[in-house]
């Protein structure tokens, strides 16, 4: 019996012996998000670190929003710029908790993969944290908090999939799919865009900024292409196969009888072809969705909120492509389709900015739609 007693506590002095150089968590410090912009030369770091707090909170709230700090430094190279970070850290730094990497516009300009080359030589760096941009403050941006004191990592800085469900404006990309497709040849791709509102939500009747998507920076592998404005994107959604949920707004027999309708369960494909020597492209669309407002004095005729809607689908894709045009930027991707379907056309091809220009080679846009109901009865 007393060797019963002695055994467990001999390993019971060894373990509390053998861990008194482990570090407790909350002398830890931990990076949430990397901020990347260029000026002068250099390379700017951002860092963001929250409070414990937020990280081990299992209800969702706090009595007082985390504390919120972030980092700024700069050098000739990221990582350098990263490292300068070490002489003011009070505490070892864990990275493997970032989950969002904010690039501003100059940095995007002067190119993403000397960026993505620093950040995965460090083994501490996951491919999983989201790649946003700004064209504002970075350190305005990683300081906004979410809702409810629950601080910035419930924003969509760090969280953008569950308000992306409920309306899909931009696909949200993690950095090894981004990257996956800056390196794609003959690929246009893009970094969505966020900005801060200062005046839509009010906390106590005073104002309390929140984040937003204000548009997308655009890329070609590493080229910069150009930042467009949420309202001149609204194609995108469209040939967007990840997109889960958004909404038409068309108008119903009368100019102020507006009727919103919800998209769901897109389907998207672009196919090409080549005629007289020319690549032409057809856009199908096919979705889902239904009416989810009804004024008490309108009469809503299904199929002509079904043409409506589908034109209203066109003519967002047609524009995008006009847009596209303009600014010879390959909203729809047709160059990689080339590259891939047409690749000794492709090859000669001397401007590869300039093919999608000529008139006519956006044959056909196909919306189909199904209204699944009209809203009939919501109102009663």
């Amino acid at each position: 019996m007393r060797q019963m007693v002695i055994i467990p506590l001999f390993f019971f002095l060894i373990v509390i012996t053998g861990c008194s150089d482990v570090k407790e968590i909350q002398q830890m410090n931990y990076a949430t998000a990397i901020g990347v912009d260029y000026k002068d030369d250099k390379y700017i770091a951002y860092v963001q670190m929250v409070s414990l707090s937020s990280l081990s909170n299992t209800e969702g709230a706090t009595a007082t929003a985390p504390d919120v700090y972030v980092s700024k430094t700069a050098a000739k190279t990221f990582n350098d710029a990263l490292f300068e970070l070490y002489n003011t850290a009070q505490e070892k730094i864990i990275w493997s908790h970032v989950t969002s990497i904010l690039l501003g516009e100059s940095a995007i300009k002067h190119g993403f993969k000397s960026i993505f080359d620093g950040v995965i030589r460090y083994n501490e760096f996951r491919l999983t944290p989201w790649v946003f941009a700004t064209k504002e403050d970075i350190n305005d941006i990683l300081s906004t908090q979410g809702f409810f004191n629950q601080g910035s990592l419930e924003t969509i800085l760090h969280n953008p999939v569950e308000i992306y469900k409920q309306n899909s404006l931009f696909r949200p990309f993690e950095l090894h799919h981004f990257a996956r497709e800056v390196y794609e040849p003959a690929l246009t791709t893009y970094i969505p865009s966020l900005a801060i509102n200062h005046t839509q939500w009010k906390k106590n009747n005073k104002d309390d900024a929140k984040l937003m998507y204000d548009g997308a920076f655009f890329m070609k592998n590493d080229t910069f292409k150009g930042f467009f404005e949420l309202q001149e994107l609204k194609g995108l959604r469209w040939i967007t196969p990840e997109m889960d949920r958004t909404s038409v707004l068309i108008s119903n027999n009368k100019k102020d009888d507006q009727l919103l309708v919800v998209i769901e369960d897109l389907k998207s494909e672009v196919t090409d072809s080549m005629k007289a020597g020319k690549p032409r492209f057809d856009v199908h669309v096919e979705v889902e969705g239904y009416v989810t407002n009804q004024n008490k004095d309108s009469t809503i005729i299904t199929n002509k909120v079904i043409n409506t809607t589908k034109d209203a689908i066109k003519n967002q894709i047609k524009a995008l492509f006009e847009l596209g045009k303009e600014k010879e930027t390959d909203f729809l991707r047709l160059e990689n389709l080339l590259y891939r379907d047409q690749h000794k056309y492709w090859k000669n091809l001397v401007n590869k900015d300039s093919f999608f220009t000529e008139d006519g080679i956006l044959d056909e846009i196909q919306v189909d739609l199904v209204l699944r109901h009209a809203g009939a009865g919501k109102n009663n």
